[in-house]
């Protein structure tokens, strides 16, 4: 898009996909967008955190039992990220699905910049994930600091 960064506050531009719409968020994200697929929206905000935002595990633990999951071993969150990289460098991935609610699941990215982490989390469907992934994808790696 012309303007690939409408968080007017924000040190971060990225490129959205055109079907994707921003919204006004809490004052606390970065950006907010409703990500549309064939049986509804996701969610995805982003928000950047001083440090390691609380570190990695207790992140995705806290993102498991938002969609009603069990916590999980740092070691079993460690083989859980898929490696990306992008604009800003290597980051993490994480793909958590509730199997017995597929209406729930999240489509997070980790990424450390500098004194910062930036949490990308997409709240969608496990239909809706399958079909969008590759869009999230695209875009977590086009983020980057101006």
């Amino acid at each position: 898009s012309d303007t690939p960064d409408k968080a007017i506050e924000s040190n971060l531009t990225w490129e959205e996909p055109k079907n994707w719409r921003e919204y006004r968020g809490s004052a606390m994200r970065e950006a907010s967008y409703k990500v549309p697929h064939s049986q509804g929206e996701g969610d995805l905000t982003i928000v950047k955190l001083f440090g390691d935002g609380g570190g990695v595990e207790a992140n995705v633990n806290r993102w498991l039992k938002q969609i009603n999951l069990n916590n999980m071993s740092a070691s079993d969150i460690a083989s859980l990220g898929t490696d990306a990289s992008g604009l800003l460098g290597e980051y993490k991935v994480y793909k958590l699905i509730n199997d017995k609610d597929p209406s729930r699941a999240f489509l997070c990215a980790i990424m450390p910049i500098g004194k910062e982490t930036l949490f990308v989390k997409m709240d969608i469907s496990k239909a809706g994930l399958g079909q969008v992934e590759e869009e999230f994808n695209k875009f977590c790696s086009s983020i980057d600091i101006k």
